[in-house]
């Protein structure tokens, strides 16, 4: 059991949001955008008493008051995985309150939890309700009493930013306890156990006769509280039963064999609040041991795992969090956690006009153009990992973007239709809606290219797609150049060509809502790349004062040579090691240039931040583009 949806509505910084969750959903952004309220949100709604507060409520503004707000509300959907499985467990806790998904066959749960004023009774109150496939309440109650045993089935364990093994392995926190209360210890090895303690314990306190004086003089309190009667104290220094034995476990670690064993509390503060992570773990298994529910499915919700870690330890940590049983959700900031997670687990909260909003790769598209017979052929055949039919065989759903060929092969499928302009037209907005999607051949390409270097884009504000090495060097010293040095404000430069394409990456901007700029040569890769993003769905109007390009049939090395920069570069090339004289022609000295790109650039590069004045001789197209970054308001 797992949940597929969540819909949160003014709760905190959030307004309105909604989003699918996998296996693994991964949430980053900046501080403050939303992240741990989206968590708590999921947390709150699968308690059993929903714990909202006053303090939950969105507020317009600081001033508003909250008994006069719309209501808190958070709605989970769970979507059986197949038909039944779920078996009869669930139909017993809640009977009608399933309803059928909209395939007519999965069985599906929808719950939202509702926290608002109630005017009668003058107090906020809690309301649960349960939702059919319409999205029409089938039933509300006050008291989470009649369905309790549903949270069994779906408990989670959530951990914050802040993790204490102190307080988290101490006998009284409530985990640690409750993990070992569940060891059973066979009575005969309990007897021995104890046998052996209480000659130990002898031995220890026959050691020195103070203690047996000790215990004397303790013991005269027995003759006046006990009937004046004359009693007698002992002391001890070992537990006197196994239950008080397990109380007082602990852990000890070390890194390997040549190191003593140390106390958890003596560790580094990364290897504690790992520790804390798989204590969750252990307590999850156990619990999955003496649980006889199959369906029983914990969900993890952690702020930060990598917390205090090494970005080596980082990486492995992943692969070891991806093995937790059960469905995960994660927030992070750390680039060398989010380089190894999927584009499809990503989720990007961002806080806009101070709401929350959350923004991931969509999957597919639903059109609104009636399935047929021509359609199922086509998709067989040409359209075959592209076009399917939404459930009930309804309408035509894509599942990446697709050419204009494609598109026009489409609509050949609506030709007998009695309105065949609005089929076209539905088409043209498919293909324009489906320009975002990846197909699972680019998303594997990415993975294997464009992967290493997700963490720190992902985490930038704006994109600056270049076309290679140079352009990425010539462009960022610029920026310094020109007082606007793109780390500072959050700009990424994203060599396209070494990854997985222009097209990849600008479907990639347009869905995360990354606002994105192009700067190319202007040979004739200038109209093979616009070429891809027009074929990919992209419109003309899209790249208007985002395509930026140099001079038409110039390259890089060409144009810089055309805006005058001859005795510059040949200088740099001089210093390189090479003889070429103030007055040879400009073949020699772009000969020499290819011959030496990364260096000669590089040396450019350093010469542009020492004297900014050279930076005004550069291309143009790459000082108007970090303008055009400058003056940009998105």
């Amino acid at each position: 059991m797992q949940i597929s949806r969540v819909h949160i509505k003014n709760f905190r910084s959030i307004k309105d949001v909604s989003f699918d969750l996998g296996d693994t959903t991964v949430f980053i952004g900046p501080n403050n955008a939303g992240k741990s309220a989206i968590l708590d949100a999921i947390k709150i709604a699968l308690s059993r008493n929903a714990g909202f507060s006053e303090s939950d409520i969105h507020l317009p503004n600081p001033n508003s008051d909250p008994r006069i707000q719309e209501p808190t509300s958070v709605e989970l959907i769970i979507i059986e995985p197949v038909p039944y499985s779920w078996g009869f467990e669930i139909d017993a806790i809640l009977g009608d309150r399933l309803t059928l998904y909209q395939d007519q066959q999965r069985r599906m749960i929808d719950i939202r939890v509702i926290y608002n004023w109630n005017k009668e009774t003058e107090s906020f109150e809690t309301r649960w309700q349960f939702l059919n496939s319409e999205r029409k309440t089938i039933s509300e109650y006050r008291q989470s009493n009649s369905f309790s045993r549903f949270f069994n089935y779906l408990p989670i364990f959530w951990l914050d930013p802040l993790r204490d093994a102190k307080a988290d392995f101490r006998t009284s926190n409530s985990r640690w306890t409750r993990l070992l209360e569940g060891v059973q210890i066979p009575e005969g090895t309990e007897k021995e156990v104890l046998q052996a303690l209480s000659q130990l314990d002898d031995q220890i306190i026959a050691a020195d006769a103070q203690l047996a004086d000790i215990a004397g003089t303790i013991g005269e309190a027995t003759s006046i509280a006990i009937n004046n009667d004359q009693g007698s104290a002992k002391l001890y220094s070992l537990p006197q039963s196994v239950q008080e034995l397990l109380s007082r476990v602990g852990i000890i670690m070390r890194n390997d064999e040549k190191q003593p064993w140390l106390p958890l509390l003596k560790q580094g503060q990364g290897l504690q609040s790992l520790s804390i992570i798989f204590l969750l773990k252990a307590i999850v298994q156990q619990r999955k041991t003496q649980t006889n529910e199959e369906i029983f499915e914990p969900i993890f919700a952690i702020e930060e795992p990598e917390a205090h870690l090494h970005p080596h330890a980082v990486r492995t940590l992943w692969q070891k969090l991806l093995n937790l049983p059960g469905q995960k959700f994660f927030t992070t900031h750390s680039p060398y956690f989010v380089q190894n997670v999927s584009l499809t687990d990503l989720n990007i909260v961002r806080l806009e006009d101070n709401q929350t909003k959350v923004f991931s790769l969509p999957k597919s598209v639903v059109s609104e153009l009636p399935w047929n017979k021509y359609v199922e052929t086509l998709s067989s055949g040409k359209g075959t990992g592209v076009f399917f039919a939404s459930s009930g065989n309804n309408f035509v759903v894509s599942k990446q973007s697709f050419s204009e060929d494609l598109a026009t092969k489409l609509k050949r499928c609506y030709r007998k239709s009695d309105d065949v302009r609005s089929m076209d037209l539905l088409t043209e907005k498919l293909r324009y809606d489906s320009r975002n999607l990846l197909s699972q051949e680019e998303l594997r390409k990415f993975q294997s290219k464009g992967q290493r270097n997700l963490g720190e884009i992902l985490f930038a504000r704006r994109w600056v797609l270049v076309e290679g090495e140079l352009d990425y060097l010539l462009l960022r010293a610029l920026s310094i150049a020109l007082d606007y040095p793109f780390d500072e404000y959050g700009i990424s430069i994203i060599n396209f060509q070494q990854s997985s394409g222009l097209g990849v990456f600008v479907s990639l901007a347009e869905a995360l809502r990354i606002p994105w700029f192009i700067l190319s040569d202007g040979d004739d890769q200038k109209e093979r790349f616009i070429k891809e993003l027009n074929n990919r769905g992209f419109r003309k109007s899209e790249l208007d004062g985002r395509y930026f390009s140099l001079d038409d049939g110039l390259t890089l090395e060409s144009q810089l040579v055309a805006d005058g920069n001859s005795l510059l570069l040949k200088s740099i090339l001089n210093s390189l090691g090479e003889n070429i004289h103030d007055s040879s022609d400009n073949t020699e000295l772009l000969r020499l240039m290819k011959n030496h790109k990364i260096k000669y650039m590089i040396v450019l590069c350093f010469r542009i931040t020492e004297n900014r004045l050279i930076g005004n001789s550069m291309p143009k197209a790459f000082i108007e583009v970090i303008e055009k970054l400058r003056e940009y308001k998105g």
